[in-house]
């Protein structure tokens, strides 16, 4: 399998033109060494070098993980995000990682997951901001992620109708569902990124981090399509968005329990002397 750039390919290899006889196809030669052996294989090897879905051929792939401040909103906090042409791994576009004010309330729960705080990010560019550099990573790409329609796509799309902005034809491809549909229940715990990883012995520089999560299923993705030989192409799937709530601002259960009390004591105030004063009105 072809290694994201960021971790080092495990093969070398030289392309052969043939895509005149394999239109979407090419020929390598891969030079695989044993780190054991100390010795020299060579292999040929036929690998697709575009992505087909209808009649458009999509030569970007772009892994792709958020953080969020609160689960209620889905309010982005963290970007993960790597791009690659899918035919020999070459970035696209430069990996980023960023954080974002999400100019909304943090959960707890969250907090305890990523351990990203209002304050870490309040000086942080916000999304508005951010997306004008990343949509090109979204446009005739297939996006693939773990999880990716119902938390990270999710995530993304709220925030574009949050902001009044323009909300770009989607197609993704879910590790989650490709694992569940290969990898025999019997052989893993669980088919959560962390176990996945760890049965194709995947480092993740640390889970929950949106970039190093979007760098390890780089490899997941990777690991799956060499070790079950799986057509990508009929995996693909057009994300449709689903029907939201208009946003509004989460309160963090914390200042939630001190305004109830604080009212309370105001409510109460009125009950023993029956008199409002200044202070109770503002």
């Amino acid at each position: 399998a072809l290694r994201s750039g960021r971790r080092g390919r495990r093969f070398k290899s030289c392309r052969l033109d043939q895509k005149s006889v394999f239109p979407l196809w090419e020929t390598r030669i891969f030079f695989c060494f044993s780190n054991q052996l100390q010795d020299l294989s060579i292999c040929v090897i036929m690998v697709k070098s575009s992505i087909v879905k209808g009649n458009v051929i999509m030569d970007k792939v772009t892994y792709f993980d958020v953080e969020y401040a609160n689960c209620k909103n889905k309010s982005i906090c963290q970007i993960g995000i790597m791009c690659e042409d899918f035919s020999n791994s070459e970035p696209y576009y430069p990996e980023l990682d960023l954080y974002i004010n999400p100019e909304d309330g943090f959960d707890d729960n969250c907090i305890k997951i990523h351990g990203i705080t209002k304050s870490k990010v309040e000086n942080e560019p916000t999304f508005p901001d951010v997306w004008k550099d990343i949509e090109k990573y979204f446009t005739n790409a297939v996006v693939i992620g773990h999880n990716v329609a119902s938390a990270d796509l999710d995530a993304l799309v709220k925030a574009l109708k949050r902001y009044n902005l323009d909300i770009p034809e989607l197609y993704y491809i879910c590790t989650y569902e490709l694992a569940k549909k290969f990898v025999p229940s019997y052989s893993v715990t669980n088919y959560s990124m962390s176990c996945l990883c760890e049965y194709f012995d995947i480092d993740i520089d640390s889970e929950h981090n949106a970039f190093d999560d979007a760098c390890a299923c780089s490899d997941l993705f990777k690991a799956l399509v060499d070790c079950y030989n799986i057509d990508v192409d009929s995996h693909i799937k057009k994300y449709i968005p689903h029907e939201t709530k208009e946003h509004s601002s989460y309160v963090s259960s914390p200042v939630l329990r001190k305004s109830i009390s604080e009212f309370y004591g105001v409510i109460r105030g009125f009950s023993i002397d029956n008199v409002i004063n200044d202070d109770e009105v503002q």
